[in-house]
């Protein structure tokens, strides 16, 4: 009876898959576990049993069903200084009204010694009468999630740590303070026993300890200076690189044995370095914490000796234009005391040179021509013109560099000018016109020093026609613009 038989063997497969059906449920689900790295247990407390799910294993480091799941098993594998925190939440959670409790915590895989991060969530079900019967609860692996956070934290910790650094140094009136206030900061923030902060000696050719932090006072005058190639700040400092010594051994020699002694495991230098290459000294870290730095250690070290070569060269810079202004004003000094003499020196033979003509001119008025009292009036203005400046000379020797401003007739400064080059006009045959010329604060002999040199230019360089110049004024943006214009090359 192929029907009967067909129907028997469909009836065999229907059984078959709905006993296969639980297990490829359970497989589904393990397979879903691994992949999000997430367990799962429960704690049956009517039944009195216990389970783990195979990732539940593979997060605590064993192999699933490597011994029987147990609360001490359990808390053996929680990292030993988050089992109280651990048990506390659990014991917390089964109080009434407490459904369950969330918590992270690290776990120590006794195969490996490997840390890991773990969440586990628990919900509990109680019975009519608020008693637990049973726990489910669940345990993700965030080590990742963790590792990403301590990083995002590590590098805010280290922003707000140059940003600080950063401010100290442009607000600081003195390097040194602040230098040894950073050096502090970045200690705490590498876990650092030990900071040196080397300036290079231009004088001497050496470096010269600016800041010692960590360092017993008896060692500071064995330190105090460095030769280049010498120690591990002077190997830095001569082949402008970062020197690194980890693991150093117990006893070590040298800088090391100065600045720690047996407890310096671990000592950083960098060079600092201007854009040009210059040396401009060295920054050390030293640990007795740990054996080495982490490329984030020296990255930071590097980037705080960044900011302090920039602050260095800030400074310098500083010093130097003090330098040169103080250089500066000690030359205006004695460029105005020699101004002063000199104006006080030319009076007196002037006077005697305008008193002779003027002798000359009244004793021989009868015996000279017209031609000849003109070129005695000339020697006189010329005379005339000569003392007035040496009078504005002295004026200004006495004042220093201040101005004398007022309100000043520009007409008054252009005749001025005009008198003062009344030679020049007059062999070149230029015709000089002006345009109604207004008053300006400003300092008289100055602009008439000014309208001079303009005039002059003018007129000295020209064409082969005769000169013809303008001075004009004009208001604009409630000033005046004074032009001069002319017809020359």
């Amino acid at each position: 009876m192929p029907d009967q038989n067909t129907r028997e063997s469909g009836t065999g497969r229907k059984d078959a898959r709905r006993r296969s059906h639980p297990r490829a449920q359970e497989l589904k689900l393990a397979r879903a576990e691994a992949i999000a790295h997430m367990g799962s247990w429960e704690l049956d407390f009517v039944r009195h049993t216990l389970s783990w799910s195979d990732e539940a294993y593979r997060i605590f480091g064993a192999e699933p069903g490597e011994f029987a799941p147990s609360f001490e098993a359990f808390v053996a594998r929680v990292f030993p200084e988050d089992r109280e925190t651990m048990r506390g939440a659990y014991a917390r959670s089964l109080g009434a009204g407490g459904d369950g409790y969330e918590i992270a915590y690290r776990v120590l895989r006794p195969k490996t010694g490997e840390i890991r991060w773990v969440l586990e969530k628990c919900r509990h079900v109680r019975s009519a009468r608020g008693r637990v019967t049973r726990s489910v609860g669940m345990v993700l692996d965030i080590t990742e999630r963790k590792r990403a956070e301590e990083a995002l934290e590590r590098s805010l910790r280290r922003f707000e740590l140059l940003a600080g650094t950063a401010e100290e140094l442009l607000r600081s009136a003195r390097l040194q303070p602040a230098v040894e206030s950073i050096c502090r900061r970045a200690m705490e923030h590498l876990d650092c026993q030990v900071a040196l902060h080397y300036l290079a000696d231009e004088a001497s050719g050496r470096l010269r300890l600016d800041v010692a932090l960590g360092v017993e006072p008896e060692a500071l005058a064995r330190i105090q200076w460095l030769d280049y190639g010498r120690a591990i700040s002077g190997v830095a400092a001569r082949d402008r690189r970062p020197v690194v010594a980890e693991n150093i051994p117990g006893e070590p020699e040298g800088e090391l044995g100065i600045l720690g002694g047996a407890g310096l495991r671990a000592y950083a230098c960098h060079p600092l370095e201007a854009a040009d290459g210059r040396v401009l000294g060295t920054l050390s870290f030293g640990t007795r914490g740990r054996g080495g730095f982490s490329p984030d250690d020296l990255s930071l070290m590097k980037a705080i000796g960044g900011q302090l070569a920039a602050a260095l060269i800030r400074t310098q810079g500083e010093l130097s234009l003090r330098r040169t202004a103080e250089e500066l004003a000690r030359s205006n000094r004695d460029l105005e005391q020699f101004a002063y003499v000199s104006s006080h020196d030319l009076r007196e033979p002037l006077r005697t040179v305008t008193g002779f003509v003027q002798i000359l001119e009244d004793r021989y008025r009868d015996q000279l021509d017209a031609r000849a009292h003109e070129y005695i009036r000339f020697a006189v203005d010329g005379a005339r013109r000569m003392q007035q400046l040496i009078d504005d000379l002295l004026a200004y020797a006495r004042v220093g560099s201040a101005l004398s401003l007022r309100s000043w007739n520009t007409r008054e400064a252009l005749d001025r000018a005009l008198d003062a080059l009344t030679g020049s006009i007059e062999r070149s045959g230029a015709v000089i016109t002006a345009d109604p010329m207004p008053f300006v604060r400003s300092d008289g002999a100055l602009l008439c020093q000014v309208f001079q040199n303009l005039l002059e230019n003018a007129i000295k360089f020209r064409s082969a026609a005769p000169p013809r110049i303008h001075v004009g004024a004009r208001r604009e943006r409630g000033g005046w613009v004074l032009r001069v214009s002319d017809n020359g090359i």
